[in-house]
């Protein structure tokens, strides 16, 4: 099984010693990286099988244009991880392999800041469109000044009036109160058109299981009061009544760097409460600073004449090797250009 140091895996872990079964845990990341000291320590303590995955820039290369092949291109570069760590690791075809898939479901997955989202819950008629303007302009991939080197239909996609409509249809699409509208947003968007290709990458090597991909299960937590979503209670309560010895561990961003607490302490989400500061897997970041990358992309430069002017290709390219400012960009032109390269080749 996949082991982070995160809720949904601990929550799958906690089940099967209670029931006395002993998986063979896998983890993504280097030895800095808070998912390998976390389950590493849990390994440690029930001698459990551990196989540490490090992921380089050679299994990207290797298997980037079969992962935009089976996933159409709509998925972005910075997740091809969920390919790329079993397949290292040789979860094949002949193995179960449990993953926590949908365990986020059972908290409020965008709006999980405490009595702050109680209370702004209150008022979702006026902060349900305000929310959403909000993360999409957070969470810009290309700068205002930098949309009129894009495409004319890519532009047309990202310029501030296209952006408001977006905001008001997510808006409709999040119906209901904020948290219980962002559960809704989850579960009917973000599932179908994210997770089902991490799914289709499980599927391509390895024969995934998740406890928490279950129509009981999902009906069960669609009806959970927000108390027990807020601050991963839910997943606290499960580990405490499966496993309790399981709470002897660190959680991520956790208040205290020696356990988990049975429940979120007050501020839980306010950053200088959070001691045990996570540390990614994702090595994205310092990847796509590579001179290959750079490279790699401009010698393929054609392939994003429909989508990018080269010069802002290349602007992009050296800010992300300068300050590593640039990494959701350089996902995104990977991630057209390595599907433009595969529907050439199979034209």
């Amino acid at each position: 099984m996949s082991l982070s140091g995160g809720f949904d895996s601990r929550v799958i872990l906690s089940a099967m010693l209670k029931e006395k079964i002993y998986p063979t845990l896998v983890t993504l990341g280097d030895q800095r990286s808070t998912d390998i000291q976390v389950a590493g320590r849990i390994a440690n303590r029930f001698a459990l099988q551990h196989r540490i995955v490090q992921l380089s820039l050679d299994d990207f290369f290797k298997e980037a244009e079969h992962i935009s092949y089976i996933t159409n291109g709509s998925k972005p570069a910075c997740h091809w991880h969920t390919y790329l760590y079993p397949k290292k690791v040789g979860v094949g075809k002949d193995h179960t392999f449990f993953v926590g898939t949908l365990g986020e479901f059972a908290r409020c997955y965008y709006l999980d800041k405490g009595i702050i989202s109680i209370l702004l819950d209150g008022f979702a008629g006026v902060t349900q469109e305000a929310f959403w303007r909000l993360k999409l302009k957070r969470h810009r991939t290309f700068k205002k000044t930098e949309l009129n080197l894009l495409s004319d239909d890519l532009r047309g996609q990202l310029e501030e009036e296209s952006m408001i409509e977006r905001a008001q249809r997510n808006a409709r699409l999040s119906r209901g109160g904020l948290l219980s509208g962002g559960c809704r947003y989850y579960l009917e968007q973000r599932v179908p058109n994210f997770y089902a290709n991490g799914i289709r990458m499980y599927n391509d090597s390895t024969q995934w299981r998740s406890p928490f991909h279950n129509i009981n299960w999902l009906k069960a937590i669609w009806c959970l009061s927000e108390n027990w979503k807020l601050g991963s209670n839910w997943h606290r309560l499960a580990i405490t009544r499966n496993y309790p010895e399981l709470l002897n561990f660190p959680e991520e961003k956790g208040f205290d760097k020696r356990c988990m607490l049975r429940k979120a302490p007050p501020l839980y989400w306010v950053s200088r409460i959070q001691r045990m500061k996570y540390q990614t897997y994702d090595l994205s970041e310092s990847w796509y600073a590579k001179d290959v990358i750079k490279e790699y992309i401009m010698d393929n430069i054609q392939f994003l004449d429909d989508v990018a002017h080269k010069s802002l290709c290349e602007r992009i390219l050296s800010e992300q090797q300068k300050n590593k400012s640039r990494t959701k960009a350089v996902s995104f032109l990977l991630t057209m250009l390595y599907f433009k390269r595969t529907i050439s080749k199979v034209r």
